[in-house]
């Protein structure tokens, strides 16, 4: 017998070691066998079997011993390489360059010289086993991967592949090109460093690839990916030209037209920076005295333009030489968007590599660096010095500043730079666009360091413009920045609450006041600016009462009602600024909403508003109808938050007031303005409109479902239909309420996101901005320092309305379910067969040849093939249409050849500008009947042809008789005069050599027929009214009345006729006051023709009566 720990020794010998070694001969075997049959039978399961057996190959080499290693090191190179030689995937030369590493790792490397020769002869030889291109790349991976294992054992046969790559990146194979930068970049990491010859040839190959017209994504990927590893391990970074070649390849292709390709400058350029930071020796004589002093620098005056040099020559140290690269480029009149979103993810990536002490050292410099980018963006752009706002500028600083240093920074770097930006933003010199991105940097800032920040808050309370200051800002988005910050700032000081609560109560009642007092145009808009500032002020400190320790004086919040209360009172701007504060003040704790004095107040305030009778809705009356629509759409959000804030058990007893009282007076407005919406339709009444529909939807959307009677869902659902299916939500919009209609179950329709995402995450990756979601909940105004198109009241009404259809769909039955989508698809269909808008750029915009929008005027696609033989089948045989036989053909086929290229180039064009496209097919007409080859000279009666090319004629006859359409552009038919004058204008564009633009032709022929139709009901109505006035006898009032209103009648019936397009509510407009003027013109030809029929008749009665009196008898 054996002891037990023996036997457990044993055991482990024999499983650990004896059968490992066992297997390895025979996996080694297994894998020669399995090479030479897929050499010489191309056998279909090959590559499986070879994948399985270097697996197993790759585990069994790293178990056992050195000696076992090379007893069969010779068999496995000669399979690693004549798998090579095969061409096999990219998994399986991966796979075989690591089982290569291994055993040169674990056995005997003298061989490894004769491998890389081999492999380097094979490559460098026109005629060789790796001739083909498969067998070419993976002889590629091969080499690189050894060099970047190996290279340090065997430099120059390792520098001999280097100079053998940088070749190969030139490759007059495509597909060898992104493989060989792949393996020249593995090369260097190996080498030790790369010498100067090989370095400017490298350059010179990388340069060609980013810019060599007609290279692929994937080469130029590939290269930029190689450009980092250069920098790490050339000879002479900084004293030759080395760093600004690379720096400047990489911050050329940030604008590139590939998105993937501007995600891998963006890296690449991060890591060049970052290599070159790590290799400070040989920057010059200035670094050797320090790498901080030439980041600290001179002393720089807060607010004024920064130096912003964009040469390496003139930086003092290699992090100046770094901030340089990435702030010359972002400061460069004309920087397009692209290109400072890669700068600044690419700022992040350097920050983020950086050790953190070093980061800590130089993030004074930094700061102040990236604040002079913004404004050096600014000016730029030809921003003057009030503005300071660049194109895109201001985001991208914000992503460096928050991603880069705010969050990676130590408390005590947190709070110099905390500092820093309070300076910068309390500076009266700082223009409008740095000090936004200062104050919404801060207010993040505030919320981490609480009370370590008493420098910035100090500042930003006693500095050249105090916060409540800038919350008084013209500028809206600078104001909503000022009171983010200054609700971080009490949240982080809960002492200073009530002293600025006073203060800016204070300062509210004043501008109240000033507003009030106001003249009209610019001294009542900045009147009003300061107005709403100082209410959001009030507003973002009241929101943030509920939210500090100790809360705030009760005294101070009954002030604040009082205040909303007479700022409702007053009306207009005032009374935005009242329900804002009425808002806010629903934050509060319930304890103190649910007070009877303060819900009497509350509640007579919505009365005041809600409940009384809408105004008459005419054209006329169309300002006082905006100006009521918002004073309803502010009453109606505070309504909202009546409804969600409040305690159920205060809010309940007010449920049948709010429906029977509140909602219908809104409704019926609501009713009356979709009825004389088309008259009514402005700029501003549209966007009133939108918000007071948002509004609504959203009051119904917090209502019980109790409330939502089929009276209500009758005036309002044909509207939330409508808003869902507006084709400018598809552009301006970004509905955020979608997933409320999503049920768990729906999680799968999300896209899936890949855990290992490639270079393109990098741009995918969204900026960071300054957001705070419980700043957000108790302020929703800060809600649009987000930015986008949500905090337009497109967005507004477009998210109000699938909510409440979501809401609505939830509650009905299937049937009722099914009929709510049937709506919606009918309206989704209409508005897209009759009023699909223009983008604004392509054809119909005037500018390019968008063939998306080109297609809606494109006429219908018949391909007619005659004497068609073959047999309709796809590729597996089966029996196909004619139509889809066209779709079939229509696919673009293989192929890089000018002429494959212009083929498929054709079948794009017909696909993209043929929407409404079909296949006619029809045989030979005599081909297999009795008639002669000439029998189609004499055109034989069709029945004695060929019966499918009967057949095929008769369904052409079909096709083009039933489907033909009347012309017709963006919904408006075209009649023949019509286009008549579409062709004239197209033949005047051309002659005067201009660009014949469908929109502005079609515009001008649509205001023709317009004026055409206004001509002719004028001249109709005139004619009408002209007759009733000269008739005998004088007509009455009531026959007067009549005749007008049967004129009018008339002369609208034939405007609507005549008519067509959008434009015909301006028309009709001019229609009704020339109408107006010819009726009044009538009327007074009536009087006047009515006060002589009077005078005739008075001077015949004086007559009578005078011979009545002369001869002595009354007039009879």
């Amino acid at each position: 017998g054996v002891c037990t720990p023996c036997g457990h020794l044993w055991a482990h010998y024999h499983r650990r070691i004896l059968v490992p070694i066992a297997m390895l001969a025979d996996v080694a075997s297994r894998l020669e066998k399995a090479v030479e049959t897929a050499r010489t039978s191309g056998a279909s399961d090959g590559v499986t079997a070879q994948l399985e057996l270097l697996h197993q190959l790759s585990g069994l080499l790293s178990v056992v011993g050195e000696e076992q290693v090379k007893a069969v090191q010779g068999s496995i190179e000669a399979s690693c390489l004549g798998a090579a030689l095969l061409g096999p995937p990219p998994a399986v030369a991966q796979l075989c360059a690591n089982v290569l590493i291994t055993i040169y790792r674990r056995g005997a490397r003298t061989t490894l010289y004769t491998t890389v020769g081999q492999l380097l002869s094979w490559l460098s030889n026109k005629v060789s086993p790796a001739s083909a291109p498969a067998a070419k790349l993976a002889t590629v991976h091969l080499l690189g991967g050894l060099c970047a294992a190996h290279g340090g054992a065997m430099v120059s046969l390792c520098l001999d592949s280097i100079t053998l790559l940088t070749k190969l990146t030139r490759s007059a194979e495509p597909s060898v090109r992104p493989m060989a930068w792949a393996a020249f970049g593995r090369a260097c990491t190996g080498s030790g460093g790369v010498p100067r010859a090989a370095q400017d040839e490298a350059v010179k190959n990388l340069k060609h690839a980013l810019t060599e017209r007609g290279s692929t994504n994937e080469l130029r990927a590939a290269a930029l990916a190689a450009a980092p590893m250069l920098a790490a391990y050339s000879e002479g970074l900084w004293v030759a030209d080395l760093f600004e070649s690379l720096t400047q390849l990489c911050t050329r292709a940030l604008d590139d037209a590939s998105p993937v390709v501007r995600a891998a400058a963006a890296g690449a350029l991060a890591d060049v920076l970052l290599a070159s930071l790590a290799r400070p020796a040989g920057f010059g004589a200035a670094s050797a005295a320090g790498g901080a002093g030439g980041a600290k620098g001179a002393p720089r005056k807060l607010g004024l333009k920064m130096n912003l040099p964009g040469k390496r020559a003139e930086a003092s140290s290699p992090i100046e030489a770094a901030a340089n690269v990435l702030s010359a480029p972002f400061v460069k009149p004309g920087a397009s968007k692209e290109v400072r979103a890669g700068l600044a993810r690419a700022t992040v990536a350097v920050f983020g590599g950086m050790k953190r002490a070093e980061l800590e050292r130089h993030s004074e410099f930094l700061v102040a660096q990236l604040l002079g980018m913004l404004n050096g963006a600014a000016e730029g752009q030809g921003g003057s010095k009030a503005s300071g706002r660049g194109d895109f500028a201001a985001e991208a600083i914000s992503h460096a500043l928050r991603a880069g240093l705010g969050e990676r920074l130590s408390e005590r770097g947190q709070q110099a730079m905390a500092t820093s930006l309070a300076a910068h933003a309390s500076c009266r010199a700082s223009p409008e666009g740095l000090t936004l991105v200062c104050l919404s940097q801060l207010y993040l800032l505030l919320l981490q360091l609480r009370e370590v920040a008493a420098d910035a808050r100090d500042l930003l309370l006693q500095g050249e413009r105090p916060l409540l200051s800038l919350a008084a800002s013209p500028v809206r988005q600078l104001r909503l920045a000022a009171c983010a910050c200054l609700w971080a700032l009490v949240l982080a000081f809960p002492s200073h609450l009530a002293p600025l609560l006073n203060v800016s109560l204070n300062r509210l009642r004043a501008a109240a006041a000033e507003a009030a007092a106001a003249k009209e145009g610019a001294p009542r808009e900045a009147a009003t600016a300061a107005l709403l500032g100082h209410a959001q002020a009030v507003g973002t400190l009241l929101g943030a009462m509920a939210r500090t320790p100790h809360g705030g004086p009760s005294s101070l919040a009954n002030a604040a009602l009082h205040a909303a209360a007479d700022l409702v009172a007053a009306g207009g701007a005032g009374g935005a600024a009242g329900w804002m504060l009425v808002r806010a003040l629903l934050s509060l704790p319930t304890e103190w909403l649910s007070a009877k004095p303060r819900l009497t107040r509350l509640y007579a305030l919505l009365k005041g508003a809600l409940a009384s009778p809408p105004p008459e809705v005419t054209p006329k009356r169309r300002e006082a109808v905006e100006a009521e629509l918002h004073a309803r759409a502010h009453a109606l959000h505070a309504l909202r938050a009546f409804l969600e804030r409040m305690p159920e058990s205060a809010a309940l007893p007010l449920l049948k007031p709010v429906t029977s009282t509140f909602v219908p007076p809104s409704l019926a407005l609501l009713a009356a303005c979709r009825e004389h919406a088309p008259r009514l339709m402005s700029e501003p009444f549209r966007a009133a409109y939108m918000l007071f529909r948002a509004r609504l939807y959203e009051v119904l959307l917090a209502l019980p479902s109790s409330a939502l009677t089929a009276k209500v869902l009758n005036v309002v659902m044909p509207l939330v239909v409508a808003d869902i299916v507006e084709p400018a939500n598809t552009h301006g919009a970004i509905c955020t309420a979608l997933a409320s209609m999503l049920a768990p179950a729906d999680a799968v329709l999300a896209p899936a996101t890949a855990p290992d995402a490639p270079v393109a995450s990098l741009l995918c990756e969204p900026l960071r901005g300054a957001t705070c979601a419980e700043a957000e909940g108790s302020c929703e105004w800060l809600v649009e320092l987000r930015g986008g198109s949500h905090a337009t009241s497109e967005g507004a009404c477009l998210d109000a309305a699938v909510g409440l259809f979501g809401a609505v769909f939830r509650l009905q039955t299937s049937d009722v379910r099914q009929q709510l989508l049937g709506h919606l698809g009918n309206a989704a269909a209409r508005v897209t067969k009759e009023s699909k808008p223009s983008t604004g750029g392509g054809f119909f915009g005037g500018g390019g040849s968008d063939a998306a929008e080109l297609a809606e005027v494109m006429p219908s696609f018949l391909w007619l093939l005659r004497d068609f033989q073959l047999e309709l089948e796809d590729e597996q045989g089966r029996p196909i249409s004619p139509d889809a036989y066209l779709e079939q053909s229509l696919r673009a086929q293989p192929g890089s050849s000018a002429a494959v290229q212009e083929q498929n180039g054709t079948r794009a064009a017909i696909r993209d500008l043929f929407p409404r496209r079909s296949c006619v097919t029809l045989r030979h007409p005599t081909l297999g009947t009795k008639l002669p080859d000439s029998a189609l000279k004499q055109l034989p009666a069709i029945d004695k042809l060929h019966p499918a090319f009967r057949d095929g004629v008769i369904d052409l006859k079909q096709r083009v008789f039933g489907e033909i359409r009347a012309k017709a552009v963006g919904g408006a038919a075209a009649t023949g005069p019509m286009l008549l004058g579409l062709a004239e204008a197209f033949v005047r564009a051309v002659n005067e050599g201009a660009v014949p633009t469908i929109s502005t032709a079609w515009q001008a022929v649509l205001t023709i027929e317009c004026q055409k139709a206004l001509d002719q009901a004028a001249a109709i109505f005139r004619a009408k009214l002209s007759g009733a006035a000269e008739a005998e006898p004088v007509a009455g009032e009531a026959e007067w009345a009549a005749a007008v209103a049967a004129a009018r009648d008339e002369a609208l019936k034939r405007f609507q006729s005549v008519s067509v397009g959008e434009g015909r509510a301006a028309f009709e407009e001019k229609l009704e006051a020339a109408m107006r003027d010819e009726q009044a013109r009538a009327e007074q030809v009536r009087a006047a023709k009515s006060e002589a029929v009077c005078a005739r008749v008075a001077a015949s009665l004086g007559a009578r009566l005078e011979a009545g009196a002369r001869g002595g008898a009354p007039a009879g």
